[in-house]
């Protein structure tokens, strides 16, 4: 909103202005026009006698004399008036206050302000009116929620993994522990027929040869021995050459710059999940027959594209879809922000996918 530049918005010449007002704006009228915080002077009851330039700007007003004699309460949220009530009797007994406020301007528009309100006394030390400073902090706030909410989608991914471990340790693991114990129990009477004795023992050998298998797939699944004993390039290999195993498909790889020195921890488990729940995705939806990979330091920041030759798919419909026995891609997004990265994610029907991450190696996690 625009104002006349002779104007003074700080009116403290207004009828019913305390004398700590008219005092203060004869001496520092300077300084309360170029706050770059909104700075009111209010009644006990509420009502607005002074307002700043920014005060205005805050309100969407065109002018201070659209809210001088308002009352502030007018444009808080009616959840918070009786909190600005208390808070201005407090002040009115000496103390001084803070909160965060939902404030609506003369528009319409909401903000979130934070407002700190102290007493402003007269010559005879008694107060007279309540001097408020306002901040506007809804990007701050709009940070937190967004924060907020990526935590909140990661540890509802963490317990959805866990559920899906879980399930794979009963399927898989259980079936044949089980197996194994009621063969252990049938040996015990097999009798003296060593025909019969050989021909159980095979097949304990054969069990316990699948559980091991198991409880290798799913401890590298939790956290890969390699990542920490020899770092992610040996655990990339490994975990492309055993998915390469699986799908007869091997993929083109490229690893660049993540020996020497080494990324850093939270970078390195990032970087091998993306890359994991990529290849699960194209292993389980993709029908590729092409598959490439490039992991590669590249200044101050680590680049990570993985492609294939698919099926392809609408990217803004699955990535609203809950995921389907792994992370899924928003799950995928949300690991990347977490440590300041951006998740790039090309598809289209019979065109193939490609992956492109960007993951800082100097952000707050790095």
């Amino acid at each position: 909103m625009t104002q006349n530049a002779d104007e003074s918005t700080f009116d403290t010449a207004r009828p019913g202005a305390p004398r700590a007002v008219e005092e203060r704006g004869r001496h520092r009228p300077g300084l309360l026009e170029a706050a770059p915080d909104a700075v009111t002077v209010e009644a006990a009851d509420g009502t607005i006698l002074a307002i700043n330039p920014a005060g205005v700007a805050l309100l969407q007003a065109a002018s201070a004399a659209d809210v001088v004699g308002r009352s502030i309460i007018d444009f808080v949220d009616p959840s918070q008036h009786q909190l600005v009530r208390e808070h201005l009797a407090a002040v009115f007994r000496g103390e001084t206050q803070d909160a965060t406020l939902e404030v609506s301007g003369v528009e319409g528009n909401r903000r979130w302000v934070w407002r700190h309100v102290a007493p402003m006394r007269g010559p005879d030390a008694r107060v007279e009116s309540a001097l408020s400073i306002g901040r506007d902090v809804t990007a701050m706030r709009k940070g937190e929620s967004d924060h907020r909410r990526l935590r909140l989608r990661m540890a509802t991914a963490l317990e959805d993994e866990r559920r899906r471990i879980a399930r794979e340790l009963h399927n898989s693991l259980s079936q044949h522990l089980t197996a194994l114990v009621l063969d252990l129990h049938a040996l015990r009477y097999a009798g003296r027929d060593q025909h019969d004795i050989g021909s159980r023992l095979l097949r304990l050998q054969e069990v316990a040869d699948r559980i091991a298998r198991e409880a290798h797939r799913v401890t590298m699944e939790l956290r890969p021995l390699a990542l920490d004993d020899l770092g992610l390039k040996s655990a990339m290999r490994g975990l492309v050459e055993q998915w390469s195993e699986q799908h007869d498909v091997m993929p083109h790889t490229r690893l660049m710059g993540l020996e020497s020195p080494r990324l850093p921890p939270v970078v390195e488990t990032t970087v091998y999940r993306l890359v994991h729940e990529g290849l699960a995705n194209v292993g389980k939806h993709a029908q590729a027959t092409d598959v490439g990979i490039i992991v590669e330091r590249r200044g101050d920041e680590v680049v990570v594209i993985l492609e294939d030759d698919g099926r392809g798919f609408d990217v803004e419909a699955t990535m609203g879809q809950p995921p389907t026995g792994h992370l899924g891609l928003s799950g995928m997004r949300d690991r990347v922000e977490l440590c300041d990265g951006t998740l790039t994610i090309e598809s289209m029907s019979g065109e193939g996918t490609t992956l492109i991450a960007r993951i800082p190696l100097t952000g707050p996690e790095a």
